[in-house]
């Protein structure tokens, strides 16, 4: 059975609504793009660290899960497009 990957844009919705407030320009928005693996029971996404901190995402509380680190924070400021 193989996997189904798909190209996926990241933004900061924090920003993007800073960018509509008219308080940064469109440039300045944070976004990333990226290959992921679709999962069609996922009901979040996870990202590494790196990407997290490249798109200035910040915790609003943690969620118990069923992975190594129990404690996952979550970050509801993201837009996946």
């Amino acid at each position: 059975m193989g996997e189904i990957k798909v190209k996926i844009g990241l933004e900061n919705f924090v920003d993007r609504y800073m960018y509509l407030e008219k308080k940064i320009e469109e440039n300045e928005i944070r976004k990333y793009e990226m290959e992921a693996i679709v999962e069609t029971g996922a009901m979040m996404l996870v990202l590494p660290q790196d990407i997290i901190e490249e798109l200035g995402l910040i915790p609003d509380c943690q969620r118990q899960t069923l992975t190594p680190r129990p404690e996952s924070p979550i970050y509801p400021s993201l837009k996946l497009k």
